[in-house]
């Protein structure tokens, strides 16, 4: 997913460099200095951890923060948008670091693009993601099971009550039983 600059598309500002430079300004504790793509990321992660409304955001995805630390930072020549994120790496554009205002500006970008890892975590059986791509459906068969857990039903009955239903839902046997798994397993702790 990708966050568009408008704005610098518009007016032709987007430059491309045939490498990423070894360092970038930034404005740190007042004090304009330049860092490697290492130290930014770093900063970058910190200040999302530290962030209320990046904590809520990892408590509605049931993830740690520990996924930020785990996440990749690059900064990039993008054609035409401000970064892309995947699962693993949020690529930021190094436009963004040209007049050293960074997290002035632009602190909206990383926090925008975090939504992205970690939607597409989620989504992802290889990070323990929900593997069901509905929300719908993925809240319908949790609530399902709630209900059938809030009325002592045995595992076994609801196995053959409502799995049949999930397998249907997935083209492995194998993600849906380990869909159906962790709804049992988020229930019961709760």
């Amino acid at each position: 997913q990708t966050t568009q600059p408008a704005q610098q598309q518009q007016q032709g500002q987007v430059q491309q460099r045939s490498a990423p430079a070894s360092s970038y300004p930034v404005t740190v504790d007042g004090r304009r200095v330049e860092l490697s793509v290492e130290q930014i990321g770093k900063i970058v992660k910190e200040k999302l951890k530290r962030s209320p409304s990046i904590r809520v955001l990892l408590k509605q995805y049931e993830m740690s923060p520990d996924v930020i630390d785990d996440m990749k930072i690059s900064i990039d020549p993008l054609s035409g948008k401000y970064a892309e994120t995947d699962a693993e790496l949020m690529r930021l554009n190094e436009s963004l670091f040209r007049d050293g205002r960074f997290f002035e500006d632009w602190w909206f970008v990383p926090n925008h693009e975090i939504v992205h890892l970690l939607t597409r975590r989620a989504e992802n059986p290889e990070y323990g993601g929900g593997f069901l791509q509905d929300p719908e459906e993925s809240l319908g068969f949790c609530y399902s099971v709630a209900a059938e857990l809030e009325r002592g039903t045995d595992i076994d009955t609801i196995y053959n009550r409502v799995y049949p239903r999930i397998s249907f839902h997935f083209n492995s046997e194998q993600d849906a039983r380990h869909f159906f798994e962790g709804l049992l397993k988020k229930h019961m702790r709760s």
